[in-house]
């Protein structure tokens, strides 16, 4: 490895650093901290660190420091996240994209800061400054893990340093036979090996698919599964029989897919990434949790059985299942959510009959799934009814009325200006495809896109809507994203179903045919509600009917997809 590679700010002998060189100071400035204030703490801390990291300190002092600031900014990280990640949208305040910026900063400089002592400590020979090496390689691996499942978190582009060393920080410490050094960080136990086998891992299921959250989720999970990877080096000749994932040290580039019946350039540096054994385990894993046949999972359980198929579908696509995609400019209309997206279908179903009011489906996914349309609430109308005819009663009772779904339906049969009463946002189609669409979008106006979500698109002005779902998300600045939709139902019909042992009704849509029996045809129904195997009574056409869930084909945090039967 060549030192010089690590991107570094150049270290100015004239600097002055602000804590006098030694622990007793240090530890001094460090108790100072304003620990309950995590603002003043992170500006405090960044401002000592940009000036460490631009200053020629003693590397013995500067280890310490180094040492002392990684657990603090840890901290500064999580307490940091923890206030943007819980918001509908990270984007959605000024607020919340100044604590981006300062995770974001956080990291970039303790990067710099091991970077440093890598590059002081790189021809040192001693024992002791072998052992400081392997730990700031460590901690130079760990910081731009972070760095990437940030960026995957956020659905921002990554940043164009990362990769580069990531293999480069690897590579050496393979050539060193450091790689498995094991260090204890933040009570969990790690080394380079298992990180940036985790990276690679997470890498292979584009994570601009994954939904909120489950970026980090997924890296996690990698942590049980990474020592299954393997690195394998080229064969002599090679010629790809199938799709091959191909990792190159010598580039900045993360792993790539490298396809049966091409003639790939190769070099000593590369490296073919074997999956095979993950995918075993990970299989293995979902099927005794299947095992339980019988049993009604937790909620919580499902959830994370859902995760772990996605992952592995995922995996066995071996190439992109995009289609071929033209570049195609239109102004689009777009209305997030199930309940909106049922709603909107509803009113161009008027066979079926309406429940009561939408607060009476048992509605289980997240709430921002659910999507803007009007719910059930009680107004007191300020003008007191004088009640004659009961002399018993208050005469000054004020008069309630309540606005349900029936109003919803009635005000969008009646507005003709906006014929559906719900939300509608605009954007612009980027590209099309024989599967589905690119769209453009503000971040501000837009903050209800989410992987996993359902959304209806219309042409601007159009009558036409068509059911998708989104299937990656891209932040292509602060302002502005792009979404993936794939095209799921041209024409779906919306209606409600309810399990035989419920009592409460639920939202589901008939998708991919217009008839209960056709083999073809599938129900979506909200997240987590039911499971394979579950019974079903449908109104469909004026009628119920009985049916059962026989596979379920995918979930996500919106919706589950079943193919089913009559009964």
């Amino acid at each position: 490895m060549c030192a010089a590679k690590l991107s570094i700010p150049k270290q100015d002998a004239e600097c002055q650093f602000s804590i006098e060189q030694n622990p007793k100071k240090l530890q001094q400035w460090l108790d100072e901290l304003p620990i309950t204030d995590i603002e003043k703490s992170t500006t405090r801390v960044l401002q000592q660190l940009i000036a460490a990291n631009r200053c020629d300190l003693d590397v013995h002092f500067r280890i310490k420091l180094m040492h002392e600031l990684a657990i603090i900014t840890d901290q500064l990280i999580h307490a940091l996240r923890a206030k943007y990640s819980i918001s509908e949208s990270p984007y959605a305040s000024v607020k919340n994209i100044r604590r981006i910026e300062a995770v974001k900063t956080l990291m970039q400089e303790m990067g710099y800061g091991f970077k440093v002592i890598i590059a002081k400590l790189y021809n040192l020979d001693n024992a002791d400054a072998q052992q400081r090496l392997s730990y700031a390689l460590f901690q130079t691996m760990r910081l731009n893990a972070r760095r990437l499942i940030e960026s995957y978190s956020l659905y921002e582009p990554v940043a164009h340093d990362i990769w580069g060393e990531l293999n480069l920080v690897y590579h050496f410490a393979v050539k060193q036979r450091v790689q498995r050094n094991t260090f204890t960080f933040n009570k969990s136990e790690s080394n380079i090996e298992k990180t940036y086998m985790q990276l690679l891992l997470l890498e292979t299921i584009n994570p601009y698919r994954l939904m909120r959250g489950e970026a980090e989720k997924a890296y996690k999970l990698m942590g049980q599964w990474a020592h299954n990877a393997k690195l394998e080096p080229l064969p002599d000749p090679w010629r790809p029989k199938s799709s091959e994932l191909v990792v190159d040290f010598n580039s900045g580039e993360p792993p790539h897919m490298v396809f049966s019946g091409s003639n790939p350039e190769r070099s000593a540096d590369m490296r073919i990434v074997n999956i095979s054994q993950v995918k075993q385990a990970l299989d293995k894993q979902v099927d005794e949790a299947r095992a339980t046949t019988g049993k009604r999972h937790e909620l919580n359980v499902r959830v994370q059985q859902d995760m772990m198929q996605r992952l592995i579908d995922g995996w066995t696509s071996d190439v992109d299942r995009e289609c071929e995609r033209s570049a195609h400019e239109e102004a689009m209309e777009i209305v997030f959510g199930i309940k909106d997206c049922h709603a909107l279908f509803y009113t161009q179903t008027p066979d079926t009959q309406m429940p009561s009011s939408l607060d009476s489906l048992s509605l289980v996914p997240i709430k921002q799934h659910l999507g803007s349309a009007l719910r059930e609430s009680t107004t007191s109308v300020s003008d007191s009814i004088f009640k004659i005819d009961d002399p018993d009663s208050d005469i000054w009772a004020k008069k309630n009325i309540t606005v349900g779904a029936e109003d919803i339906i009635e005000e969008a049969t009646d507005n003709k200006e906006n014929p559906l009463a719900l939300t509608m946002h605009p954007a612009k189609q980027i590209n099309v495809s024989s599967g589905g669409f690119a769209l453009e979008f503000e971040l501000a106006s837009h903050h209800n896109a989410k992987v996993g979500g359902l959304v209806s698109l219309r042409v601007a002005g159009g009558t036409s809507w068509r059911l998708c779902d989104i299937r990656w998300l891209r932040v292509t600045s602060k302002s502005v994203g792009v979404v993936g939709l794939r095209l799921i139902s041209d024409n779906p019909v919306a209606l409600i179903c309810k399990g035989v042992d419920s009592e409460s009704n639920n939202l589901c849509l008939l998708i991919q045919g217009d008839d209960l029996s056709d083999p073809a045809t599938e129900l979506l129904v909200p997240t987590a509600i039911y499971e394979e195997g579950a019974m079903l009574t449908v109104a469909f056409d004026m009628r119920d009917y009985s049916v059962l869930l026989t596979k379920k084909l995918e979930a996500t945090a919106a919706f589950s997809r079943f193919q089913f039967r009559l009964i």
